[in-house]
């Protein structure tokens, strides 16, 4: 089975491709610089660990942490390591 259904986002961090399909499996997946699966991260539901909307993600190459953008229910922010699962929800601000 394909890791993914479609390619809405893919961002470099550090030795990781993050990509995002957010329409067809709802996941974040990483994959190593040779295109090699390594894992996803998170899934689509409403538990821990899971994002109910994946929206967009952005990447800190330096921390080695994604930061996810989960809009459904009002929105959250879910902080990830590049080597790990979701480890964080907070609630994103509502102005900028």
């Amino acid at each position: 089975a394909a890791m993914l259904g479609a390619i809405d986002k893919m961002e470099i961090c550090g030795d990781y491709v993050i990509a995002m399909d957010r329409d067809v499996r709802h996941q974040l997946c990483v994959f190593d610089r040779n295109g090699k699966f390594l894992h996803a991260i998170g899934a689509k539901g409403n538990g821990k660990g899971e994002y109910a909307d994946l929206l967009d993600f952005t990447c800190d190459s330096g921390e080695g942490l994604i930061y996810i953008l989960d809009g459904k229910g009002g929105k959250y922010i879910h902080t990830a390591s590049v080597k790990e699962n979701i480890r964080n929800r907070l609630t994103a601000p509502t102005s900028m």
